[in-house]
């Protein structure tokens, strides 16, 4: 396809798909200018933020000097509907938006995530599918190494298609399924020096959703934090959203360790659909780390039960620098198998850790 089709081809899916307003400017504009060549009244509203603008003309009674006010108010307001429409496209065609999809349960094909952006986020879709799902079986994710080799690749990926650009001019939207410990890894690649908008999929309806309910105000009740002697090394954080977590598998995994527990008030596995919420327990969370980290701890064993938007937004606003290390559990069944060492507190390379045999 041409530049001049492609051209064509955009500005007006640009318009029609998204109603923009200039096209309102131009069909009043045309409107009149037809009127002025068939003699007859014509009448129209233009919607605009502040208000309805009502304009009328007739031909009744007018002589040359209306006939070309009028004409001139018609090439004005078709000129400028042309010029917004311009303008807008061709800032909407220079922006991108990395629609960043994690697969990683199990192997079927759902509606991919850039189907769900909604066309209020402008900007041309770049779909980037991390799929993780190779050594899956039934669910349960036999081969963790080959999965974080695969999702180590999207660092590269987006720094290729970042490469160059404004970054007023990217959006990132990210959501996937996977398990826990890749989820925040894949928060932490992600980072959050870019915004970043999340989704999650909606398990009853079987679609992506966007994190806009409403928040229902509950936040984490800490425990334990108050408890942690100082200059402790190691301190297991239990973060109980959806679930509770098992917390005496995970004293069997690690060792008898101080425990900081952060849990909402409701676990349930519809208690993450507010986007405002997912920010305040961020923050929360944050602060816990931080305060640990004031205290001397050097590692964190952290066991998470919640929705895999919450966990990859843990993941993204965890600082790579200044908070302990951490390592990051999986839950199956009744025991954590397998958990990940992020590539934080100058780890260079995240890497999987199993029980003692």
């Amino acid at each position: 396809m041409g530049h001049k089709d492609y051209f064509i081809r955009s500005a007006i899916d640009f318009a029609f798909r998204r109603k923009h307003p200039a096209l309102a400017l131009i069909v009043v504009g045309a409107g009149l200018l037809t009127a002025l060549l068939a003699g007859i009244a014509f009448s129209a509203t233009i919607p605009l933020s502040s208000g309805d603008l009502r304009f009328s003309f007739s031909m009744e009674g007018g002589g040359a000097v209306v006939t070309w006010a009028a004409l001139t108010v018609a090439l004005l307001l078709i000129g400028s509907g042309l010029i917004w429409l311009y303008t807008d496209w061709r800032r909407a065609d220079r922006r991108r938006v990395f629609a960043i999809e994690f697969r990683g349960l199990r192997d079927w094909n759902g509606t991919p995530l850039v189907q769900a952006i909604p066309p209020a986020i402008e900007g041309q879709r770049v779909e980037i599918l991390v799929d993780m799902r190779q050594g899956v079986a039934d669910g349960f994710l036999v081969a963790p190494e080959t999965a974080i080799d695969r999702l180590l690749s999207l660092r590269t990926i987006l720094d290729q298609h970042e490469d160059g650009r404004d970054r007023a001019d990217m959006t990132h939207v990210a959501g996937g399924l996977a398990p826990v410990p890749l989820s925040f890894l894949g928060g932490v690649l992600l980072d959050d020096e870019a915004a970043i908008t999340f989704f999650d999929w909606h398990r009853d309806t079987r679609l992506w959703n966007e994190l806009n309910g409403a928040d229902d105000g509950e936040r984490f009740t800490v425990e334990g934090l108050d408890d942690v002697a100082a200059g402790s090394a190691e301190v297991i954080v239990t973060i109980s959203a959806s679930y509770r977590v098992d917390e005496p598998a995970a004293v069997e995994r690690v060792g008898t360790l101080p425990i900081v527990r952060l849990g909402l008030p409701t676990t349930n596995t519809g208690n993450h659909w507010s986007g405002d919420k997912q920010q305040a327990l961020a923050r929360q969370f944050l602060d816990a780390m931080g305060e640990l980290k004031s205290r001397g701890v050097r590692q964190v064993h952290l066991f998470f039960a919640g929705a895999n938007s919450l966990v990859l937004r843990f993941g993204s606003v965890y600082d790579k620098r200044n908070l302990p290390a951490l390592t990051v559990y999986q839950y199956e069944s009744t025991s954590f198998t397998w958990g990940v060492t992020m590539p934080v507190a100058g780890v260079a390379r995240p890497n999987v850790v199993y029980p003692p045999a």
